[in-house]
């Protein structure tokens, strides 16, 4: 028995430990998220991250909803095709010149926070020991097909996140996860 409260302990701990907060704002404002999903403009809006410990974040941004329903559903993702393996981050540019988000069935954006010189982020701020990251979203890019601005985008768009350590073996612990669908306003 106390070597599964242990166990309990240790699992909960190390969930505890990879917190990440994510918002989504729009003309200066947080737009409320309800139930994992949110409705914005069809203007460029921010994703705000607050880590706690972990400054990286593995973002799987999808016109399919795939993934979000496996993640959605506490698939876990070493079980299935792993959209968040090795060999599929996208290394997007420093300090998101291009104000976007690549999209990839089969691959995912790896934002992180080195230093002030070494980032993925618009702009980034410490509050009481948090890490706050802003990445400002003005176009979507696609692999196949030219960028294009968010207004001109039809259709849900769906996020998958994931923070993630490896072993020396290279044996991957998932240590936080969430969703978010992003629907337009009429």
């Amino acid at each position: 028995m106390r070597l599964i409260l242990t166990f309990v302990l240790l699992l909960i701990f190390r969930l505890s430990i990879a917190q990440c907060i994510i918002k989504v704002m729009q003309d200066g404002h947080e737009v409320a998220i309800k139930n994992h999903e949110v409705r914005l403009k069809k203007a460029s809006f921010i994703l705000k991250f607050e880590f706690t410990t972990i400054n990286n974040i593995n973002v799987q941004a999808d016109t399919s909803p795939y993934y979000f329903n496996l993640i959605k559903n506490g698939v876990v993702m070493a079980d299935t095709v792993d959209v968040f393996g090795a060999g599929r981050g996208m290394a997007d540019y420093l300090f998101n010149k291009d104000k976007d988000i690549i999209f990839n069935h089969d691959g995912f954006n790896y934002f992180y926070y080195e230093n002030k010189k070494d980032h993925r982020f618009d702009k980034v701020e410490w509050q009481d020991e948090k890490l706050i990251a802003y990445r400002k979203i003005k176009y979507l890019s696609f692999l196949t097909t030219p960028k294009i601005k968010v207004n001109k985008f039809k259709g849900p768009i769906y996020l998958c996140f994931m923070q993630t350590t490896f072993d020396d073996k290279f044996a991957k612990t998932e240590l936080y996860r969430n969703w978010l669908q992003i629907n337009w306003e009429e």
